[in-house]
């Protein structure tokens, strides 16, 4: 029976698999679609301003913050993977 330890190098390698597989397809995605999930991010936090300027309840707060954090994931990766391209020319 496998110890603690054994089961979590097996998480950890499968993790470190799954992390260079998903760097590999965000690679070879075109600029395009990297460009299209910045402005989608960009959208997305201009969205969640204006929940928050006409918000009626908590409910309106949660959605503009998950909006602003989904927006921020999108303009973070969208934005990096540009750069990186960028740079490397």
């Amino acid at each position: 029976m496998p110890t603690m330890p054994e089961r979590l190098a097996k998480v950890d390698a499968w993790l470190d698999r799954e992390n260079a597989r998903h760097d590999d397809i965000v690679k070879l995605r075109p600029t395009w679609w990297h460009a299209g999930k910045l402005l989608l991010g960009l959208l997305l936090i201009a969205r969640s301003v204006g929940l928050v300027m006409h918000a009626s309840g908590p409910g309106g707060y949660a959605l503009a913050f998950l909006l602003v954090a989904g927006g921020t994931a999108f303009v973070f990766e969208g934005g990096q993977m540009l750069w990186r391209r960028w740079v490397a020319r």
